[in-house]
């Protein structure tokens, strides 16, 4: 595994969402991508990685669903998670014995759990320049022809990027997590609740546990490839001799807790009207890669929202740990996501 021992066990992501206008997207082809860079916990690029989603334009116009419109008096809007989609919620008209053989069918699946090695395709990494990196919206339409093909690529921003991402490791600010077990998370079951940390004690959490798993599970630590890690994941998913939980921490609000971006300031130029020196802290407060400035940006139909939503046009904190699962899913209204992994 590169970077030595131990591996950077604690992840820090934020998530946004945005949407170009229809006239950029080919009429064939009503789908974009979306992706953010990965730095490592120097500010160094470790690698990237980004999120896609389908994102039909016919439905970016609906209204944001959850918007207040007190004028921003009331307290501000949400996303709401739907729970996940089981054989109960299509069963409703089916027979007792109809529903007797999809059960007996669903616990058939789960006796024949066996594990088969695909090679899957490896989607596509993107090197933009730093002409074409100016605009995220006009580059994202750019590449999306092939892009959304896979449902989820990697773009590399140009050298020297380094976001000045900075977290206060000693705040005693806690943060409420949700508890992944392993080996019922291909049933689709609600998370329970996990304990509460602040930054400090769940990267020691997360760190103490990573420690003790890899050395309770390789002779030899330092030589564990992230091959070894992907094919122990997946036993531990399907496993059910060994009981392994998590603590993942979601759907933090960058606005309450904090933002890994610089804020654009009121005596910056506004967004997509000016170009800063790449690189420059000025850059990067305006930048359109910037989750807390890329619902806003020229192009985007969410820059029409004039409320705050979280996970909408205002970024969502996420935290994981070794093993963590954020599942690939469908953003409300096809909307396409972006995710920076700040550190990990």
């Amino acid at each position: 595994m590169e970077g030595g021992w131990p591996p950077t066990v604690t992840s820090l992501t934020e998530e946004a969402v945005f949407a170009g206008l229809e006239t950029e997207t080919p009429k064939n082809n009503p789908e974009s991508a979306v992706g953010v860079p990965c730095l490592d916990d120097e500010g160094v690029i470790h690698d990237d990685s980004m999120l896609v989603n389908p994102l039909p334009y016919s439905n970016v116009h609906s209204p944001a669903k959850g918007a207040s419109e007190d004028g921003g008096n009331a307290e501000r809007a949400k996303r709401r998670r739907r729970a996940p989609t089981t054989f109960r919620d299509d069963s409703a008209d089916m027979s007792n014995e109809q529903l007797r053989i999809l059960q007996q069918a669903v616990e058939n699946s789960r006796a024949e759990n066996v594990s088969v090695d695909v090679v899957i395709e490896e989607a596509p990494t993107y090197h933009p320049s730093v002409e074409e990196f100016k605009d995220p919206i006009k580059y994202i339409a750019s590449i999306t022809p092939v892009a959304s093909r896979y449902g989820i690529c990697k773009i590399k921003p140009p050298d020297g990027w380094r976001n000045p991402t900075s977290l206060d490791f000693k705040s005693h600010e806690r943060f409420a997590t949700k508890l992944q077990r392993m080996i019922l998370m291909q049933e689709g079951r609600a998370m329970g609740d996990g304990k509460r940390y602040n930054l400090k004690e769940y990267e020691e959490m997360a760190g103490d546990f990573a420690k003790k798993w890899f050395e309770g599970h390789f002779e030899n630590p330092e030589s564990v490839t992230l091959d070894d890690l992907e094919k122990a994941y997946w036993k531990l998913i399907k496993n059910a001799d060994e009981s392994t939980e998590i603590e993942y921490a979601n759907d933090l609000s960058t606005q309450e807790f904090v933002s890994g971006f610089p804020l654009h300031q009121p005596s910056d130029p506004p967004l997509g009207s000016t170009d800063a020196a790449f690189g420059t802290p000025e850059y990067y407060r305006i930048c359109g890669w910037n989750l807390n400035n890329i619902s806003s940006w020229p192009g985007s139909a969410i820059r029409c929202v004039t409320h705050s939503i979280d996970g909408v046009n205002k970024p969502w904190l996420y935290l994981g740990m070794l093993f963590a699962s954020f599942c690939w899913h469908r953003e409300d209204l096809y909307l396409a996501s972006i995710n920076y992994m700040h550190y990990g």
